[in-house]
């Protein structure tokens, strides 16, 4: 399998020590783990198309301290947290010195090339062809995994008003080639921070601020293995604003929004069997 830089959401429970680890060992190597978790979130970051399995962070059985041992999957449809396994795979992430990581590649497919593709291509033309597909869809038991890109960046409080169910993935820039982003973990401390607290809670762009406060100069170049830039990052969390997101629905709560001016475009991903 050909395979492209990237992706990753993730979860860190622990760090890797000879002896094993806990959440709480860490304390006493705190360089390291937050050195790992600027790995793991940067390659979810960096690649909106593919999802880290949280649950499956691990330390490698080698037991070699500059590694983490992770499962992907292709974003797909997937029905709320009824996750069934979809093309998984295993992936490590390997520090490099001095201060690189060493990503996996991941095969590019139809969500990728549609997130290297905002901005581009005939809006209008999108939206209906959209629509048109939606519609054949919605008497079907599907859920549909769609691309919707503003005509401008909004702040989430508009994107909530247009969209007022779960977002996957909120998209904070352009394609470069690809949308630096921030998706839902389904945990509370799988980034770092507490992702519950009030204020941050159901927020993708203000977990996604609280990240990039926690990043520092030294951090440029494991940011920088992923295809990522601090200072653009710092910039796209201080605006706060989504050029687009990624959701994933039944396809008549999407048919509303091939009707707003607000939208650019909207393109379906994949389809999957509800349930499935």
């Amino acid at each position: 399998m050909v395979l492209r830089t990237t992706s990753v959401i993730a979860f860190l429970m622990c760090l890797s020590l000879p002896a094993g680890c806990t959440v709480d060992v860490d304390e006493g190597r705190p360089d390291d783990r937050a050195r790992r978790l600027v790995w793991v979130n940067a390659l979810a970051v960096a690649n909106p198309d593919y999802r880290v399995i949280h649950e499956k962070i691990r330390r490698p059985e080698r037991r070699d301290s500059r590694s983490i041992d992770i499962q992907l999957e292709a974003r797909w449809p997937i029905p709320g947290v009824t996750i069934p396994t979809r093309g998984r795979r295993d992936a490590v992430l390997t520090g490099t010195r001095p201060g690189g990581v060493e990503a996996p590649r991941l095969t590019s497919w139809r969500l990728t090339e549609l997130l290297q593709g905002l901005g581009s291509g005939d809006g209008q033309k999108d939206v209906k062809e959209a629509a048109s597909q939606l519609e054949a869809l919605k008497d079907a038991e599907v859920r549909v995994l769609v691309v919707i890109e503003f005509k401008k960046p909004l702040p989430e409080r508009d994107v909530r008003i247009i969209w007022p169910y779960q977002i996957d993935v909120g998209l904070f820039s352009p394609g470069r080639p690809m949308p630096i982003s921030w998706d839902q973990s389904g945990y509370c401390d799988s980034r770092g921070f507490d992702a519950c607290k009030l204020g941050i809670k159901d927020s993708l762009a203000k977990e996604f601020s609280e990240w990039v406060a926690m990043l520092t100069s030294a951090d440029r170049t494991a940011l920088d293995s992923f295809g990522l830039d601090l200072a653009e990052l710092e910039e796209s969390a201080q605006q706060g604003l989504y050029h687009g997101m990624i959701i994933n629905a039944y396809p008549e709560r999407v048919i509303p929004l091939t009707k707003l001016p607000e939208i650019l475009s909207v393109k379906i991903a994949d389809v999957a069997l509800a349930g499935q």
